[in-house]
């Protein structure tokens, strides 16, 4: 292959002789550059490998972790489980969650009545966008006026309750019993819970005008506390005479609270669309919220919520002019009574006003009666999630294993024939050697603790061929974890702390893995550049021999041309 050579004058072109000749020269200096480009191919070879080792070493250590008892994510202590049973075919009748928090036990529940919201119509009328020629006013979802009964009180802390405007964002309480609960936390504190013991949002005291449900320091020489939600609160001024109290000790002031609902003014040509857009377009105290629709031209009034103390509060001239109301104020149609939840469970009779999201009949456990649940039952186990937990244990066997083939395969020679064997890429690194020994005897190992196991091999973990451990008695770890849960712990609390603890020198920014890989990208760099100045070199050098070829290859050819002429003059004749 012939090959051109520029110059400022003219371009010439290399005969094959002068190009092999070149090449074959070239190709004995690239020796070095071999050399170089070997190592960092075993270099990078090695890199792969460390990072690899890398992977591998952190997904047992997350694994170990999972097994200590002290470590975030602990694994052996998950929520226990929840299961329904013992239920009517094709029916649901419950669901429930379980949280940490939820106790073993075996719970028969069984339920008489579901909460329902309260429903009323009118009576039909002939038309829903003809004039219904009434006019006045009524109001609905609560009093004409707000008022505030006081049950209870406690002496020279809480002497009476009050009304006043609404002036909070949040709007005005709905209707129901309240209590003012009040201890010393350093100052005196107050805050409003609902007869279900759930914080209130109210004004703070600090008159900025927000809202909170935390407890806060009763205003100094405070006699009238407005909660900005339609309550005031009388306090008494003298510290000295304060006493706690507490809703669930019946040791709290506690008031009945009626909401004032909302007036609504009906003129002569409002239709009966127009009365249920002006129903559904008021305002409510919370949980005192209605809605209005029209069904086969009766008006339907429907509260927003379940149970009985959400019961729909109305009165007004026009009402029992449509036939909601009697004349004496009672529901003339009433569809669906408003009423609470009653059930029953380990035959202990229980109440709620709504059906759904009850967390507070077991503990750490979220209940959820179903539609199809009154006047049936089910049974509720909770027991421990043995499941969960081997499966953590697994996860670490498989992890371990994972990492002893590779550091088998990476520390050891294998056979390649009878002359001849292949080191692994880890063979000479004594460090990794050494880890590899380590977790084995750590695996296998007794410890000494006071607990009732000793071993992982009392857990049904063995080891077996390879040194690879298993799962080889899964009763054993099921029955330990099941009766004896604390003694589980201690041992893997143990175990893998010790695990941990070595993993650890070879983890993270600073473990002897990342500064191994930190070496070998310099000495990788290191090689790079000398590559880089050789390739620069065997440039500059084939270039070089390639103009020194050229020149020849220009002499000879004058000297042809020479000899042609002289030839031709029959003067001389050069023999080349």
């Amino acid at each position: 292959m012939a090959t051109s050579v520029s110059s400022t004058s003219s371009t010439t072109t290399l005969d094959s002789y002068y190009v092999n000749l070149i090449n074959q020269i070239m190709e004995t200096e690239q020796t070095k550059l071999n050399t170089l480009t070997a190592d960092k191919d075993s270099i990078e070879v090695k890199k792969a490998v460390y990072t690899d080792l890398s992977s591998k070493l952190s997904s047992l250590q997350s694994q170990v972790k999972a097994l200590i008892s002290t470590e975030t994510g602990y694994s052996l202590n998950p929520d226990p489980k929840a299961a329904v049973s013992n239920v009517e075919t094709d029916s649901t009748v419950l669901t429930a969650t379980s949280s940490s928090s939820a106790l073993i036990g075996t719970y028969n529940l069984s339920v008489t009545t579901l909460a329902k919201q309260h429903s009323v119509r009118s009576d039909r009328q002939a038309a829903t966008n003809q004039a219904l020629n009434l006019a006045g006013k009524f109001t609905i979802g609560g009093a004409e006026t707000r008022s505030a009964q006081t049950q209870a009180t406690i002496e020279d802390t809480v002497a009476a309750f009050g009304t006043a405007e609404v002036t909070s964002s949040k709007g005005q309480l709905g209707s129901g019993d309240y209590y003012v609960e009040v201890r010393q936390n350093g100052a005196w504190q107050f805050r409003l819970v609902d007869a279900d013991g759930n914080p209130v949002s109210i004004l703070k005291a600090d008159g900025s005008g927000s809202a909170t449900t935390s407890w806060q320091t009763i205003p100094d020489g405070a006699t009238n506390y407005d909660t900005g939600r339609g309550l005031t609160i009388d306090f008494g001024d003298d510290r000295d005479l304060y006493q706690a109290g507490n809703r669930t000790n019946n040791n709290a002031a506690k008031v009945s609270y009626t909401a004032q609902g909302a007036s609504i003014t009906v003129n002569a040509t409002d239709t009966l669309q127009d009365v249920a857009n002006l129903i559904n377009e008021g305002v409510y105290g919370e949980g005192n919220e209605v809605s209005a629709s029209i069904v086969d031209n009766h008006l339907v009034i429907t509260s927003k919520y379940t149970g009985a103390d959400h019961a729909i509060l109305a009165s007004g001239q026009p009402l029992v002019a449509l036939g909601l109301l009697t004349s004496g104020g009672e529901y003339k149609n009433e569809l669906t009574p408003a009423s609470d939840a009653q059930f029953t469970i380990n035959g202990m009779p229980i109440t709620r006003s709504t059906n759904t999201g009850l967390t507070d009949v077991l503990p750490g456990i979220t209940l959820n009666l179903a539609d199809d649940a009154e006047g049936k039952s089910a049974t509720l186990t909770v027991s421990t999630d043995l499941d969960a937990k081997k499966n953590a244990v697994t996860a670490f066997i498989n992890s371990f294993n994972s990492l002893e083939t590779y550091l088998t395969q990476k520390t050891t020679s294998t056979k390649v024939d009878d002359q001849k064997y292949e080191r692994g890429a880890l063979a000479g690194e004594s460090n990794i050697v050494t880890l590899r020994y380590d977790l084995q005897r750590m695996a296998y190992t007794n410890i000494t603790n006071a607990g009732q196991y000793k071993s992982l091999a009392e857990l049904g973990i063995t080891i077996g061929d390879n040194f690879q451990i298993k799962l080889s008695d899964a009763s054993k770890l099921e029955n330990a974890l099941r009766s004896n849960p604390n003694d589980v712990k201690d041992l893997l609390d143990a175990k893998m702390a010790e695990m941990n603890d070595l993993l650890t020198r070879f983890t993270g920014d600073t473990g002897m893995v990342s500064l191994s890989q930190d070496a070998i990208s310099d000495e990788e760099d290191q090689i790079q550049n000398k590559i880089d100045a050789e390739n620069d070199r065997l440039t500059k050098r084939k270039e070089a021999l390639t103009a020194q070829y050229a020149d020849i290859q220009a002499q000879m050819t004058s000297l042809t041309y020479l000899q042609q002429t002289l030839s031709a003059l029959g003067t001389f004749n050069i023999t080349t």
